[in-house]
């Protein structure tokens, strides 16, 4: 892979606001990782609430719908499909699953 070879990386160079960014970036992932420590369970429903509303815009966007209490049933697994419009909506909660948590 070209891009790890020594001559492509010491070839490489950077702004100053390409550095300030970065450093800003790591910053921003020591805070991270601190909250995840110290607030686990705000976190989670952090996580919960934006599964819940990523799945209802994304089905929303095929006219695909649900009531709120059902939309959080399905995406929460508390609950089965009782229609194709729900089965789509577990279905699409399904994929996003195959998809790793960013934060750890």
């Amino acid at each position: 892979m070209p891009s790890l070879k020594p001559e492509f990386l010491n070839a490489l160079r950077y702004s100053n606001d390409d550095l300030a960014t970065l450093r800003r970036l790591g910053e921003c992932r020591g805070k991270q990782q601190l909250y995840v420590k110290q607030r686990p369970q705000a976190l989670e429903q952090l996580r919960k609430g934006a599964l819940i509303e990523s799945t209802d815009a994304s089905n929303r966007l095929e006219g695909i719908t649900a009531p709120p209490d059902r939309m959080k049933a399905l995406v929460e697994q508390t609950d089965q499909p009782q229609n194709r419009s729900e089965q789509e909506i577990a279905g699409y909660r399904a994929a996003l699953e195959l998809i790793p948590a960013a934060v750890t």
